[in-house]
């Protein structure tokens, strides 16, 4: 299949699918796999319309999005269809007889390439601009080929020219970029769903193999006062949110350009609350009025096809990470990179043109919470895990967290890989407040009045033998081990009010914040605070001692 774009021909090839998938079901090998009449196992791509009929509301709106027309097919001499765009017509002196593709024309802007595979340059006036909807020149009179392949394609292959055409440069299944470009080729999927499931790389390099110009790396290329466009990959790699998937706020599936937030799976506020609630606070937001998080975290600093002033341009930035310091430069001193922080050109003077650097440094400490004093609250660790979730379950798997463990309302703690049967003999969970460790080695037990329990011995548990030996039998015990073993820790007080638990904490066990410090700030205003950890042995070496 090449991919069409009019209803008609995705019936016809979603039915032809059909017809070439239903007559292979029989086709499986000994294990259940399906092979083809050599024995061999099939794997071909079958094309969007294929995906259909099975995925319909998955693939209609897919067909809303912008991957699909990064190149358009001009068949029998017609403009290709958008779902929400009008490209009018070719360049000054061409009919669409005169065209076989479209370089996009979904979002911003199209380019034409002609009967020999070329991009129309001749007499300039060869770019269509949406957002103005009039011509301007790109590579006047250059002879340029079409070798944007291995982005723009489904299923692209550097060798030889598609359609014949001399200035097409590889080759391809579909032009546009198709379901199978990231799920892979359909067709064993297809002919047995139920065991081959088109899983597909949600990593966010997956998606910046394609969204970068030059390399998938930590270099922004920049050009004429703006980052260039296709550039969300570095920029991504150059932000906070660097640790997180693309997928974990966008959805692929849903366009964001033309529908704006329906095509978003998160929303700032899903991890920044308690700074949307300091801005919605702040005096400067009850001034400027409705302004929002990606107005200032993500302004037009990319150009596409077009500037509308001196510090906007038509793609956001990706970089989220604002840099209100009156000396920091938006690009490189030759202006060919961007710099990997979001300036107060972009971010403030974009709106308020008549200002200065210095007055948007100056305003930036009022920008959330109103010149407040930051918190430095603990937060707990459940609190990180919604941006940090790999991390969290990483920490989560170790032993740190269960250094000291709760028992809630008489169940047993819980733990990634051992177990704790049950407490000392004569000692039910419910006469147990806390848990120590039951993690690695051995598990200790302490009471309602906060005392380790130790009456009677055979009071600590060894997880390798599986059985019970004295721990400081019938001696008073009270538990003082919090330092080290708890989150937030201060000597002063008793935790829950029992006399035998010495100090209190905000978290008992080790942490995220017992490492990086209390984490309400950072929630606040994440690109301002960064949780910074102390990765020196000493810093490990304060806990991981006896006797100083």
């Amino acid at each position: 299949m090449r991919g069409t774009t009019t209803g008609t021909r995705r019936l016809f090839w979603v039915f032809s699918a059909l017809l070439l998938v239903v007559p292979l079901w029989g086709c499986l090998d000994d294990d259940g796999s399906p092979v083809d009449v050599e024995g061999e196992l099939a794997l071909e791509y079958l094309g969007t319309d294929a995906c259909a009929a099975c995925h319909a509301e998955i693939v209609g709106s897919f067909y809303k999005t912008g991957h699909p027309y990064k190149l358009n097919k001009v068949e029998e001499g017609k403009a290709p269809f958008y779902p929400f765009s009008t490209v009018p017509s070719p360049p000054d002196g061409y009919s669409w007889s005169d065209i076989t593709y479209v370089i996009g024309g979904y979002g911003w802007k199209a380019r034409f390439i002609g009967q020999d595979g070329y991009i129309i340059t001749d007499g300039g006036q060869n770019q269509y601009n949406l957002a103005t909807e009039g011509w301007v020149d790109y590579h006047k009179d250059e002879r340029k080929a079409y070798d944007c392949g291995p982005c723009h394609m489904t299923a692209y292959s550097p060798v030889g020219n598609q359609d014949g055409l001399e200035g097409l440069i590889g080759t391809w299944e579909a032009p546009g970029v198709h379901c199978e470009e990231c799920h892979g080729p359909g067709s064993l999927h297809a002919l047995n769903p139920g065991q081959i499931s088109m899983t597909v790389d949600t990593r966010a390099d997956a998606c910046g193999k394609c969204h970068n110009r030059g390399g998938y790396n930590t270099t922004i290329p920049a050009s004429g006062g703006f980052t260039k466009h296709h550039e969300q990959g570095n920029e991504h790699l150059n932000s906070p949110h660097k640790e997180l998937n693309c997928v974990t706020c966008h959805d692929p599936h849903v366009t964001v350009v033309y529908q704006g937030a329906p095509g978003m799976r998160a929303e700032c506020e899903s991890c920044h609350a308690g700074a949307a609630e300091s801005w919605a606070a702040s005096p400067i937001n009850e001034a400027m009025g409705d302004v929002e998080c990606i107005d200032c975290h993500m302004p037009k600093s990319a150009k596409s096809a077009l500037a509308f002033g001196e510090y906007e341009g038509d793609i956001r930035s990706h970089l989220i990470k604002i840099n209100p310091s009156a000396d920091a430069e938006p690009f490189s001193a030759d202006g060919t990179t961007t710099n990997p922080y979001v300036t107060t050109e972009f971010a403030c003077l974009n709106c308020h043109g008549d200002e200065s650097k210095e007055w948007a440094e100056a305003g930036s400490a009022l920008v959330h919470g109103a010149g407040k004093p930051l918190s430095s609250a603990y937060v707990g660790s459940a609190q990180c895990q919604a941006c940090h979730e790999d991390y969290y379950e990483k920490v989560f798997d170790s032993a740190h967290p269960y250094k000291l463990n709760k028992v809630v309302n008489g169940q047993p703690p819980t733990y990634p890989y051992s177990t704790v049967p049950a407490p000392p003999a004569g000692v039910t969970w419910d006469d147990v407040s806390y848990v120590i460790g039951g993690y690695g080695w051995k598990a200790r037990f302490i009471g309602l009045d906060g005392y380790i329990i130790t009456e009677g011995g055979q009071n600590q548990w060894n997880l390798a033998t599986e059985g019970w030996v004295d721990y400081h039998k019938d001696e008073i015990k009270p538990y003082d081990c919090g330092t080290c073993h708890t989150t937030g820790y201060s000597p002063e007080g008793h935790q829950d009010g029992l006399p035998g638990l010495i100090g209190t904490w905000s978290e008992p066990g080790v942490g995220c914040e017992a490492c990086h410090g209390p984490g309400a700030a950072h929630i606040q205003i994440p690109e301002v605070v960064p949780m910074s950890i102390d990765t020196r042995s000493e810093a490990c070496g304060s806990c991981h001692n006896r006797g100083g």
